[in-house]
C-alpha cells in the first residue's frame, strides 16, 4: 500500500488511477490530509476486481474537488459523461481543463495524463485483493489455488495466459494455447503466438491449431497420441468391389491413412450340395460340384492350340466320389524346345531358330556350368552353333585363342599382351650399333619385333679388343701400342711387349732384350722411369744392343744403384714421331749438340749449363708434351722438359743436388693425337689433354697433401689398366723431379724439389703407356 499526501507531490510520484481490466485501483481516506492507492496485482492467474469505494461516491467527488487544484489525481472514464463539467476524457482519465504550468502560465487545453508502465519490481511491490477483501502478501510469496489458473496445471511450455489488461509493449509476443490441456504440441496440435498491440495483449491466439474431430487421414488430428484410431465410418458393413459371393460382404477399415472396404470373408474351397458360394467364382456349388461320380471327360490344360501338335496330347479326368473332377491325368504338355528333332513346344515346328553359344575346345573361354554362361578374355569370343535334324551344327564365329605374336595384340587369350612370341629372347645382330652394343635378343616393342642390345655403350677399357663405347673404334683411348714393359725389382716383367726378356744382372742394373732386331739399342732410343713416391734417379745406355737400365738410390747425392720397379718405352719410328738421345761432348754454348740416335729430322743445340733446345715442327704448341730421361751408365741426376716456343722445346738436366748441369739425355716428342696423355699446372689442375674426342673418356686430377713431405696429385683415365704403366716429365726448367706409384685404377704422381727432397707443386707431363 502506498499513501501519498495531500499536499502537492512532483510529478514523478503523480499516479494515474485506472479502472480497466488490467488494472483496478481503491481509495480509502486513512486520516486527514492523505490518501491511500491499493492498486491490483497484475498477476495474469487472478481474477478481475472491481473497486471497493472506501467513501462514499458523494464524499469521493467532493474529495476530488478538493485534490484537484492540489494534487494531479484523475479519476477512470470511458467517455465524457463520466466526468465533471470542469473535466476532459482523455485517454480514459478525466483530466482539468484548465491546469497551471510549473511556470504560472494557464493553458486552456486539457492536461495528458502521465504514461506509466508498471515494471516487474513494481508489479512485486504492489499488494493484493482477494474477493473476501483480505489483503495478500507480495507476488513472490502468494499462492495460487489449483484450477485457478496455477502454473503447475498448465503445460510446461505454455506459460501462465496474459490479464489482457496489463499494459505491455508493442510489438511484444509471447506463447498462447487455448486447446484441451495437455494436447499442446501433440499430433496436429501446435502452440500460437499472442501479440501486443498499443500496449494491451491481442484476445487472439494465431497461429495455434487446436483438437479436431479423428478422421482416417494418417494423422493425429485429436491430439491424443493416437493415430487414425477412430472414424465415423470404421467397422460399418461395405461392399468389396468386383468380389464375388460372400467375399464382397466387408466393413471400413482404415489402413495406412485411407478408408478401405476389407472383405470379412475368407475364401474356401467349394463345398459341394450346400448352396453357398464358398471359392467366390460366383456360383453356389460350382466347380469341382459339378460332375457325376465315376464320370470321365477329355482334358487339357496346355495354352489353346497347342493340343495334338507335335509331342502334346489330351488327357482323362474322373469325378470323384465327392463329385469334383479329378487331376488331368495323361496329358502331354508344351515344353521348352530342345534339338531333338521333334517339335517339342507344340507349335507345328520342329528345332525352329534354335540357337546357342560355344566355343572350341582351348584356353580363351570358360562355361560356368551354374551359371550356363560362358566367359572369355579379350579377344576371344564365343561363337553360335544352329540346330539342324537335331543335330548342333559346327560353331561359327568364335574367336579361339593363338600362339602369341608380337602385334600388340593377346593372341592367346591369356590377359597379356606380346608376352611371347618364337623369336622371342632369340640372339640377334643389332645392327643400328656398333661395337660390343650389337650383341642382342629379340624383343617386342609396340608390336613389332625388335633386337635390343645386351650391353650399353660404356668407357672403352683398353687392351679388350672391344669396341667397349660402341663408337666403331677398338681401344682407341689407349693409344698406340709401343715396345714397353713394366720390370719388377727382381728383373722380371710385370707386363711386357716387344721385349722377349727382362732380367736382374746386378744391384739396380737389368738387362732388357727386343725380339724385334730392329729396336735394338743401336738403331732406337728408350725412355725409362723409376716407380715409387721419392726421388730416384735412372737412366738406360746401350751394350751389345741390349738396352741396359740403371736405377739409383734415392734422396742421395751421390751415384749409388738400387733395386727398383720401373717403366721402359722405346718411341716408335712411323711419321709425326719424334725423338731422339743427345750425347754431350762439351761443345761450347750455342753450338749443336751430337744426336747419338734421332728420328723425325730433330736438331738439338746447347744453349747454356744444362739447358738444351731441341728443334721440332711438332714443338707448335703448349699443348704438346715432350718426355725426356737421363742416358749415360750411370745415373747421376734428373731431366724436365717443355715447350719453349714455336718450333722449338727445351730439356733441362739437373745433377743429383738439383744444380743445371750438362747431362747426356734421351727425348720424345710423340703424336699427341695418338696417345693418352695430360698435362697439369702446379695447382693440381688439367691444363691440356687428350681423350681421343670421347666424352666417356674423361681426365680427372685432384691434388692431396699428407704433409710437405708428401705432396702428390691423384690422376686417373679410363685408360688406366693393370698393364698400364706411366711416363712422367716435369714441366719447366725449375729443379723438380718426378716419381709415380698406381694405386687401383688411380695412379699418384709425385713432384719433388731435387735439392731438398721436399713435395714441390710443379707442372708435369704424364703419358699412359698400354
Amino acid at each position: 500500500m502506498r499513501c501519498i499526501d495531500l499536499v502537492c507531490q512532483p510529478a514523478v510520484e503523480q499516479r494515474t488511477l485506472v479502472v480497466s481490466e488490467c488494472m483496478l485501483v481503491d481509495f480509502q481516506v486513512l486520516s486527514l490530509g492523505r490518501i491511500c492507492m491499493v492498486a491490483d496485482s497484475p498477476n495474469r492467474s487472478l481474477k478481475r476486481r472491481w473497486c471497493l469505494i472506501a467513501v462514499t461516491t458523494l464524499a469521493f467527488s467532493v474529495l476530488l474537488l478538493l485534490l484537484q487544484g492540489a494534487c494531479s489525481v484523475y479519476r477512470p472514464c470511458q467517455d465524457q459523461f463520466d466526468c465533471l463539467l470542469v473535466e476532459s476524457c482523455v485517454k480514459g482519465s478525466c483530466i482539468p481543463k484548465k491546469q497551471s504550468s510549473p511556470e504560472g502560465n494557464t493553458t486552456t487545453e486539457p492536461i495528458q495524463p502521465p504514461q506509466e508502465t508498471t515494471t516487474g519490481s513494481e508489479a512485486t511491490e504492489t499488494s493484493q485483493t482477494d474477493d473476501a477483501g483480505q489483503t495478500e502478501g507480495t507476488t513472490e510469496q502468494e499462492s495460487t489455488p489449483e484450477g485457478e489458473g496455477s502454473e503447475e496445471s498448465l503445460p510446461p511450455e505454455i506459460p501462465p495466459q496474459p490479464d489482457l489488461a496489463v499494459s505491455c509493449k508493442s510489438g511484444e509476443e509471447q506463447p498462447c494455447y487455448t486447446g484441451k490441456p495437455g494436447t499442446e504440441n501433440k499430433g496436429i496440435c501446435r502452440v500460437g503466438r499472442r501479440l501486443c498491440v498499443n500496449g494491451s495483449w491481442a484476445e487472439t491466439c494465431t497461429q495455434e491449431v487446436t483438437p479436431q474431430t479423428e478422421s482416417c487421414n494418417g494423422l493425429d488430428d485429436d491430439c491424443d497420441g493416437q493415430t487414425d484410431e477412430s472414424d465415423a465410418k470404421q467397422g460399418t458393413p461395405c461392399t468389396v468391389e468386383q468380389a464375388k459371393g460372400p467375399c464382397a460382404l466387408g466393413e471400413w477399415a482404415c489402413t495406412k491413412g485411407k478408408l478401405t472396404c476389407q472383405s470379412s470373408y475368407k475364401k474356401q474351397d467349394e463345398v459341394c450340395d450346400n448352396k453357398i458360394d464358398d471359392d467366390c467364382d460366383g456360383i453356389p456349388d460350382g466347380p469341382p460340384c459339378t460332375c457325376t461320380r465315376g464320370e470321365t471327360r477329355p482334358c487339357y490344360d496346355g495354352p489353346l492350340g497347342t493340343e495334338g501338335k507335335g509331342l502334346c496330347k489330351a488327357g482323362k479326368q474322373t469325378c470323384s466320389f465327392l463329385r469334383r473332377w479329378g487331376s488331368c491325368s495323361g496329358q502331354t504338355l508344351p515344353k521348352t524346345e530342345t534339338c531333338d528333332n521333334k517339335d517339342n513346344d507344340c507349335d507345328g515346328k520342329v528345332d525352329e531358330s534354335l540357337t546357342q553359344e560355344c566355343f572350341p575346345s582351348g584356353a580363351g573361354c570358360t562355361y560356368n556350368t551354374d551359371r550356363k554362361t560362358w566367359s572369355c578374355k579379350t579377344p576371344c569370343k564365343v561363337g553360335t552353333q544352329t540346330c539342324t535334324a537335331g543335330n548342333w551344327v559346327s560353331c561359327v564365329g568364335a574367336v579361339v585363342a593363338t600362339p602369341e605374336l608380337c602385334d600388340g595384340k593377346d593372341n592367346d587369350c591369356d590377359g597379356r599382351v606380346d608376352e611371347s612370341f618364337p623369336e622371342n629372347g632369340k640372339s640377334c645382330t643389332n645392327t643400328a650399333v656398333q661395337g660390343i652394343c650389337r650383341s642382342g635378343k629379340y624383343t617386342c616393342s609396340r608390336g613389332k619385333i625388335t633386337c635390343t642390345s645386351l650391353t650399353q655403350p660404356k668407357t672403352e677399357v683398353c687392351l679388350n679388343k672391344l669396341d667397349d663405347d660402341c663408337d666403331g673404334k677398338v681401344d682407341e683411348i689407349c693409344g698406340s701400342q709401343y715396345t714397353y714393359a713394366r720390370v719388377n725389382s727382381n728383373g722380371s716383367p710385370k707386363f711386357s711387349r716387344g721385349f722377349s726378356s727382362t732380367k736382374r744382372t746386378a744391384t739396380g742394373t737389368y738387362q732388357m732384350v727386343v725380339s724385334n732386331s730392329a729396336y735394338d739399342c743401336t738403331k732406337t732410343s728408350m725412355l725409362v722411369m723409376a716407380q715409387g713416391s721419392s726421388l730416384h734417379p735412372i737412366s738406360w745406355t746401350c751394350s751389345s744392343k741390349n738396352f741396359m737400365v740403371y736405377t739409383g738410390k734415392a734422396n742421395t747425392t751421390k751415384h749409388a744403384l738400387q733395386d727398383l720397379p720401373f717403366t721402359a718405352v722405346i718411341p716408335p719410328s712411323i711419321s709425326g714421331e719424334v725423338w731422339g738421345s743427345v750425347f754431350y761432348l762439351n761443345l761450347p754454348t750455342g753450338s749443336n749438340t751430337y744426336l747419338y740416335r734421332s728420328y723425325g729430322s730433330p736438331k738439338a743445340q746447347r744453349i747454356s749449363q744444362g739447358v738444351f733446345e731441341i728443334e721440332a715442327s711438332s714443338c707448335n704448341s703448349s699443348s704438346q708434351p715432350i718426355f725426356a730421361s737421363l742416358f749415360g751408365a750411370q745415373v747421376t741426376g734428373y731431366a724436365t722438359a717443355g715447350y719453349y716456343s714455336s718450333g722449338k722445346c727445351r730439356v733441362y738436366t739437373f745433377d743429383l743436388s738439383g744444380k743445371p748441369f750438362d747431362k747426356p739425355f734421351s727425348f720424345w716428342i710423340p703424336r699427341r693425337t695418338q696417345i693418352p696423355w695430360a698435362i697439369v699446372n702446379s695447382s693440381g689442375k688439367l691444363q691440356a689433354s687428350n681423350n681421343f674426342s670421347d666424352n666417356l673418356a674423361k681426365w680427372q686430377v685432384t691434388l692431396k697433401s699428407i704433409s710437405s713431405l708428401f705432396l702428390y696429385t691423384e690422376l686417373s683415365f679410363p685408360a688406366l689398366g693393370s698393364n698400364s704403366g706411366v711416363l712422367m716429365t716435369p714441366t719447366g726448367s725449375s729443379d723438380s723431379a718426378g716419381a709415380y706409384l698406381i694405386s687401383g685404377n688411380n695412379v699418384r704422381m709425385y713432384t719433388r724439389d731435387i735439392s731438398t727432397r721436399a713435395g714441390k707443386s710443379a707442372s708435369y707431363q704424364v703419358l699412359f703407356l698400354q
